[in-house]
This record gives C-alpha cells, structure tokens and sequence, in this order.
C-alpha cells in the first residue's frame, strides 16, 4: 500500500511547546506503510524524493527481534478484544483461549500503546484545514510524505502481526514457523474449520485497531533529529525493580512474587534492584535477581521477556522442590546471609538454578541426579562456607590444590587459553568471598562445573573458553 492521495482525518491543530501538532487517529494497517528516516531508508527511499532533504539518519535502525516480539503482544490483544466482545463460537473462545496462554499469559485484560509521533517532509502534505461544528478538525494528510519520529517499531510489528495471520487465512494453512501453531508435533497444518473461521474473525479485529499519533508541521529535517534527540533521551528509564513490582503479566514474575507464601524464608525486597554485602542486607531477593533465577530454572533462559505460562507449568513442581531446598540451607535469609553463606549471593543461586534446569528438562535429566542436587543444598555438601577453598581454585597454586583435595576438580572445568582471565572472584580484607557480579555469565556455569564434581553429578560437555 503506498499514500498517493491524502486521507482526511479527523482531529485537531493544537501547540505543543510553541509548534503546530495535528492529533489524530489512523488505521493500523495504514500507519505501518509510514517510513521511517532510518539509514536503511535513506538508502532505499532516497530516489524518490521524499526523503532527499536529510543530511543523515534521525532514528536508530530497526531492531526486527524487538519488533517480532511486539507483534506477538498486537495478536494477543486481537485475541483479547474476541474475547471480550462475545463474537465468538464456544468452539472459538476454546481455541483463542488455547492460543491467547500460549503466547501471552492469560492475565492481562487490557493492552496499551503509545501515540506515534510523525513529521511531515513536505510543505504540501497537509491539505487545507476543514473545521467541523463538533470542534474538531478534519485534516487530509498525504502520509506518503511523512515519516515517523518515535514508534517504528510498534508500526512495523504491526505489519507483522497482520501478515502472519492474513497468511494463515489466505493459504488456511499453518506455514512450517508459524507462532500460533499451539500443537509443534502436528504434522498436517491445513485448518480445520474452526480454526478458519477463528483466524478470519481474529483478521477482522487487527484491522480494525487503530494509532493515535501527533503530527508535527513545522519541522525541518535537523528539528526531526533534534526532536527524536528529545522523545528518547529526555525521558527517565524506568528501573527494574519498579516495572516488576507492577507487571502482573509475566508468569515468572507472578511466580517470583508468590514464592514467600509457600517458602517464608524467601522474602522479597521489592524496591532495589541489588542487596550488598553491608548492614541493609536482610537476607532478601529482589525481584530483579529472582526474574534471572527462576528463568533459568524454569526454561533456561536469563530473562523471562519470552515466558509462557505453560512454561511455569510444566516446571511449577520442581521449582517449588528447588526452593524450598534453598530455603532449608544454613542460615540463608538470615539478617547479613551475605556474611554467613555463598548461597545468598545471587549468582550462586543462578548456578544452582541453570542445574536444577539440566538436571530434570535439560540433556541431563536425570531424577536421581536432581534429589542428590537438592540434598547437596539441604546439607550443605556443597560447601557454602566463605572458606571453601574449592571456589579459589584460579588462585591456588597445584600444591595447594592437592592439599585441599580439589586435583579431580580439574576434569570438570573448562579448559581455557592462557589469554583468557580465569578467576572468579575475591575475598575482601575480612576473609569474606565475593562472586564477580560483573561477569555472571563467565561466572555461573564454572560455579556449576564445580558443584557437579562436588555432589559427584555428570560434568557438562563445554568448548573451550577463549578470549573473544
């Protein structure tokens, strides 16, 4: 679809700090055809004129994972609106509810986004004002000679979003990746009837979502970058713990959150993004530490941005074993633990985690192998004294690693080239021991290397680590 004529729309001319701004409403399915002065479209756009006026790029390139992952939260929402509408056949609420879990936690009521903000590129992309007895404005716009200053990526997810599913219902087919095919072992992709109508219906609800934007009149194409200076870094990041204080829409958020009514001695500090080592240490997790552990333990990843709640499901029981082991550890969620053991350091927890992962849906599955993990942290086999030597093991000399019994260690870690810094941590002027917090990626899977041969578990199959 191209914008060789204008749309008229209605809104209204205001004054945003002193510049004219048109506020309006527009399709979906239309505001994602509006470009964006990337430098991929500066190449690609620059023959036709439209966009020769910029000296260079004024937004950033687009990132397609970020955008693959709002698509998902458009299709979710259609789904959410069907459900909500009572448009649906019992048949169809079943298969929409089947496939709105899925991909997105059945929680949410509601969804959310942003205005976009556009610029025009051209004196003549604004026709003449036509003004309504209601107050507002009718505006025809050519939006071929627009472009967009913030949302590009809530415009071109929506694309995709409308394509993945105007697919389905054109070859009434799953393609071999398609997301929302719920069954992956199912070998004949071909809709069944209800699935046809379904998709048909969930087509109808995307195009009928629409955009509020602002449309700035008066900018030239340093203004554009001037103002996208403005829209992106006048603004204050949200921090971390903040946003999982108030998401109730991510499963393992949901299930951090609800980990100290089963086990009490997890108990949550809900206002920092990390504890230290010093007197505000409570012995509490934050939630942000909780969201690395419980993704690993859950379905191996780092973050939960991509959790499902079939997920957590499937691993809801050996989570809550993996837990309440910690819990039952010596002295962890004591007043400074921090002092007392290495297991309230998150990163160690972390390891344990990724374990608990292998050991019951990774390549290591094994029952037996996951009891003895657990056992290892209820009894403490593991060592999580400040003085296990088992932890210095970088900086101990092959003597001292003899006389502290650790020589079979060896077997179990990766084998690094010399350019590549192998310790991984240190002790403070008391004797106390401390992770690196920076490096935890480097970190965790050698802590998991040497509690392995510690609890006498399979060693992993690793690469050789070298210096990148």
């Amino acid at each position: 679809m191209s914008f060789s004529h204008f749309t008229a729309v209605p809104g209204s001319i205001t004054n945003n700090c002193g510049s004219r701004v048109f506020t309006g409403v527009l399709k979906a399915s239309e505001a994602w055809h509006i470009r964006t002065p990337n430098e991929e479209a500066l190449k690609t756009d620059h023959l036709d004129g439209e966009l020769s006026g910029f000296g260079g790029p004024t937004q950033r390139p687009l990132n397609l994972t970020h955008s693959k992952n709002i698509s998902v939260y458009y299709i979710s929402a259609a789904i959410n609106s069907l459900l909500k509408s009572g448009a649906l056949t019992p048949d169809e609420t079943d298969l929409a509810k089947a496939l709105y879990d899925y991909i997105r936690p059945g929680t949410r009521t509601n969804y959310i986004v942003a205005p976009l903000v556009l610029a025009t590129t051209s004196p003549d992309a604004v026709g003449t004002v036509l003004p309504t007895s209601h107050g507002h404005d009718i505006v025809p716009v050519n939006f071929k000679k627009c472009v967009i200053l913030d949302g590009q990526h809530r415009t071109h997810a929506f694309g995709l979003a409308q394509d993945a599913v105007r697919e389905i219902v054109k070859s009434q087919a799953y393609d071999k990746g398609s997301k929302l095919l719920i069954d992956r072992t199912r070998k004949d992709r071909s809709l069944a009837p209800v699935e046809r109508s379904f998709f048909k219906k969930l087509d109808g609800a995307l195009d009928d979502f629409t955009f509020a934007f602002q449309l700035s009149l008066d900018l030239n194409p340093e203004d554009m970058g001037s103002g996208f200076y403005d829209l992106n870094e006048l603004k204050r990041p949200v921090e971390k713990a903040v946003s999982l204080s108030v998401n109730s829409n991510n499963p393992i958020n949901n299930f951090n959150k609800s980990l100290p009514e089963y086990c009490p001695k997890i108990r949550i500090e809900a206002k920092k993004n990390s504890v230290g080592f010093d007197a505000e240490d409570q012995g509490k997790l934050t939630l942000k530490e909780l969201e690395t552990i419980n993704s690993l333990v859950i379905y191996n990843k780092t973050n939960s941005k991509m959790a499902k709640v079939s997920h957590v499901s499937k691993q809801h029981e050996n989570a809550m074993r993996f837990w309440r082991s910690i819990e039952s550890s010596p002295n962890f969620g004591d007043t400074r633990a921090k002092d007392k053991t290495l297991l309230a350091q998150p990163v160690m927890i972390q390891a344990l985690a990724k374990l608990a992962y292998d050991l019951t849906l990774g390549r290591d599955a094994n029952p037996e192998n996951f009891n003895k993990l657990l056992k290892g942290i209820e009894m403490d086999r593991i060592g999580f004294n400040h003085s296990n030597q088992m932890f210095r093991y970088y900086s101990l000399t092959d003597k001292q690693r003899r006389e502290y019994g650790l020589t079979g260690l060896a077997d179990y870690l990766p084998k690094f080239d010399d350019s590549v810094a192998r310790e991984i941590g240190s002790a403070d002027a008391s004797g106390k021991w401390h992770f690196n917090q920076t490096k935890t990626n480097d970190v965790r899977p050698i802590l998991g290397d040497m509690i392995r041969w510690k609890l006498g578990l399979p060693p992993r199959n690793h690469k050789v680590a070298v210096a990148k």
